[in-house]
């Protein structure tokens, strides 16, 4: 995958520079066995980039802090309107990191379809 085409893919990114977005495919690819992934390893590396570059923009955003991504305010109220957060799926983003992001989500859904192998115990 290059540059070009995860920006294809997401064209939410394109602002980013090709640098940097290679620099997260380069840090993507140990976490990919390319023979168990097949046709669906470019689709899991690119929802993976996709992933790792909001998380690291939204903590960019928020002046370095991981805890605001994570942030636990369940109800918040500004004037007539209320927005009330579902309490499992905050509880289900501080447990695993690939909830926090509809990318990362994805990248589960595609990691599930392709299955982690054989374990030894």
């Amino acid at each position: 995958m290059t540059p070009s085409e995860f920006k294809a893919l997401f064209p939410e990114f394109a602002g980013e520079s090709d640098q940097r977005v290679q620099l997260f495919i380069d840090r993507a690819a140990p976490h990919f066995d390319v023979e168990r992934w097949g046709d669906l390893y470019p689709d899991g590396v690119a929802y993976l980039v996709a992933h790792e570059l909001a998380l690291a923009n939204a903590q960019t955003a928020q002046g370095g802090s991981v805890q605001a991504m994570t942030n636990d305010n369940v109800s918040k109220k500004v004037g007539d309107v209320q927005v009330t957060k579902d309490a499992g799926l905050l509880a289900k983003q501080a447990d695993n990191p690939f909830f926090r992001t509809l990318y990362g989500q994805k990248y589960l859904y595609l990691r599930r379809q392709v299955g982690m192998g054989a374990l030894s115990v």
